[in-house]
Parts: C-alpha cells; structure tokens; sequence
C-alpha cells in the first residue's frame, strides 16, 4: 500500500512550538552561511547540541521541500530563495499572518512526485500528478477539518489529482457510514514508524508547525472506545489558506462556493531539470496586501449561453495570452474555471472554448490550457456579452 512520503524533519517557525524554533535555528545557519560544508562544520562542531552531517542532510532536504532554499547536485553553494528571504524578512517583523501568508504558498507548490533531479520515493510518486499541500488545504477547507484515520486511510493514499474528489467525497460518506473508513487499512499498522511519520510531517508541516492548524485528541468516529487527533484551523488563518487556494470569502461572483476546491487544483508541473524547479518552487510571493487587493477583483463573469453556464474571459482583465492554447491569468480571476467547462474568449470569438488542463504558476497565477470547441454561430450576440460585461449567476 502506497501513502505520501514527504521529509520527516518539521517546518521551521519562530513563532511556536520548541520544536517548530529548533528548526528555526537550522533554517538560519543556512540563511547566513553560504556554503554547505561551512554549515555542516557548524553543527558538527556545535558546543553544547552537536548534529552529524546525515542530519544536516535530512534538514536541507525538507528545506528545499518548502521551497526556501537549495543546493545544487555536486555543488557547495547555498542558494536562499527568495520566497525563503521573504520568510526570514516575516519573522524579524514579528509578522505572524504573513509569515504564514509566505510559507503556504511555498508549500502548495511542491509536487508529490518529488524535486526534479532528485531519486522519486517509488514509482506511484514519480507517476503522481498532485500537489499534496494544496489538496490537504482543499480536504480540510471542504470537509471543515480531517481526523487521523481520515487522513491515513483516504486522503495520504491519493496520488492522481483525478482520484482528489472523490476522496473527499468518501471521507464524507464515512462519517455517516463509520464502517466504510473503520475497513479500510491502517497504512502505518497503529504504530509509529516511517509512514506514521511521513503522513504525520504532512499536518504539522502543511499548519506550518502548529501555527495554522490545531489538533485535539476526541472520541474516535470509526473505532469506538478509542481516541484519535483531529485536525482544524486556528481562528484567523483560515482565510489565509482560503486565499491561497483561491476561495477567499471576499472574492465576489460565487469564487468560494459552487464548483468545489478539488475541481480548480492545479496540476503539478514538470521541469527540464533541478535549478528550474527550484526556482519555481522558492519564487517570490505576492505580499498579503496586495494579494487581499487583488482579491476584492471579480472573478471571470458567467452567463447563460446555448442553455449552460459559461464563462466569459476577457484578455488583458483576466488572462494574457501566452500561445495558441494557453492563457495566463491570476487566481483570483480564474478559480473559477474547472476543468472540462466551457468558457468564450475575448481574443478568439470564432468559436467557444473548453478548460482542458489548468497548473499553478509560483502561488498566485495559473496557466489554463484551452481546447477549441464548436463553432459561435451568433457573434454579434456574442460580442454584446462582453460589451456588457457578463450577468453573473
């Protein structure tokens, strides 16, 4: 049985636990010494908590997992990303909401299947297609927290962005049928180890070590008598997550209700080798203020049109052409486009479109693939549409 298997060492934070503040420590020797084997001689040469060099390893490795530094293959050079300047610029503020704010948006981008360049963990990661932080975010927004048995016996055993509804969908139905999750196989056997600790980094790294997620021990839903962690969000940091996925409450037009969460993820993209990757994985991101502006922007208008529900697109206001097939655009203008929907785009009026595949560009764009589709038979009509703006619905 396969489950998610991320890096075992918890997300550095200032702002919490001991645990959560040692990793900090970690996070900055590499922040202030730009060569690899100077922090590596640092540790090991620590005067009172020493740390052998395998350790630093397994430390860099998570780093590099939430996107705020790297190392090259064969080389010595540190590399500070600037999503991991960002977070160090947070925690001097004392900035808690944009320190979280920073560190989910890094976190959504990393794909299941692991850093390009980089030995996959087994052949389900290297063929996975999920990003696995966006759609624990989406689980525990959809379903208003996750349980233990929850998230080790559905969510963590999710690999193809095409299974993520219907996962949820069967946690739901478990907690009025608690038998249907209760048969399912413990992956982790009941006892700690390798993948009881893989799936547990998942919650403490995807609530940045405690800070945006809390847990409490309650009456277990699938195996009476017993107890088991249940997983929800500290009040405040649910609209950070929620406008980090694109669902924020303020966006207007119906951008956080209707289509589900799990229906606009992303796919996890592909990379022509490690230094790419890394630099998508620790780009830059948009300020919290500027992404709470951005929000209050409507998303794409909807119509009735042939006897559905589509979406008009207008260029230069919610995309920017980048081919033939592709447009670009923020998330705030396009959560609202799923896949397999038909939308009608300003540029090309010929014909309607279909939303064929949608990937997250760095934490606040994505880029949507379009596929032609029938024939507009009544283009003046058409074109009135966008002249008024759309009636939404």
């Amino acid at each position: 049985m396969s489950t998610w298997r991320v890096d075992s060492y918890g997300y550095p934070n200032p702002f919490t636990s001991s645990h959560a503040k040692r990793s900090w420590d970690f996070f900055e020797s590499f922040s202030t010494n730009r060569s690899y084997a100077a922090v590596k001689s640092l540790w090991e040469s620590h005067p009172t908590q020493p740390v052998d060099a395998h350790t630093v390893e397994s430390r860099k490795s998570a780093f590099e997992q939430f996107g705020l530094l790297y190392v090259l293959t064969s080389t010595d050079r540190v590399v500070l990303t600037p999503g991991g300047k960002q977070l160090l610029a947070a925690a001097s503020a004392g900035d808690q909401r944009e320190f979280a704010w920073i560190g989910l948006n890094l976190l959504l981008r990393y794909p299941l299947r692991g850093k390009t360049g980089r030995r996959p963990r087994d052949l389900d990661h290297q063929g996975s297609d999920l990003l696995p932080y966006w759609f624990f975010h989406a689980a525990m927004l959809e379903l208003d927290g996750l349980s233990q048995h929850e998230m080790f016996r559905v969510i963590g055993q999710i690999f193809k962005r095409a299974d993520a509804p219907g996962a949820i969908d069967r946690v739901r139905a478990g907690r009025s049928n608690p038998s249907a999750i209760a048969q399912l196989q413990d992956p982790t056997g009941g006892r700690s180890g390798a993948v009881y600790n893989a799936l547990n980094q998942v919650l403490v790294a995807g609530g940045l070590n405690h800070m945006v997620l809390t847990s409490s021990m309650e009456p277990s839903t699938y195996l009476p008598g017993t107890n088991e962690n249940f997983w929800r969000y500290r009040g405040g940091f649910r609209e950070i997550v929620e406008l980090a996925l694109g669902a924020a409450p303020s966006l207007p037009s119906g951008c956080a209700s209707g289509v589900r969460l799990t229906a606009r993820m992303p796919a996890a993209r592909g990379f022509p080798d490690e230094e790419a990757y890394f630099e998508y994985a620790g780009a830059a991101v948009t300020p919290l203020a500027e992404a709470l502006a951005a929000s209050l922007v409507a998303p794409a208008p909807s119509v009735q049109y042939g006897g559905e529900s589509v979406r008009l697109l207008t260029a230069g206001t919610h995309f920017t052409r980048v081919d033939a097939d592709h447009i670009v655009g923020p998330v705030q203008s396009l959560c609202v486009l799923s896949l397999e929907r038909r939308v009608l785009v300003s540029d090309d009026l010929a014909v309607t479109h279909m939303v064929e595949h949608k990937e997250l560009l760095g934490g606040d764009r994505v880029q949507v693939r379009l596929r032609r589709a029938r024939p507009v038979l009544d283009l003046a009509y058409v074109q009135s549409l966008f002249e008024d703006g759309g009636a939404s619905v």
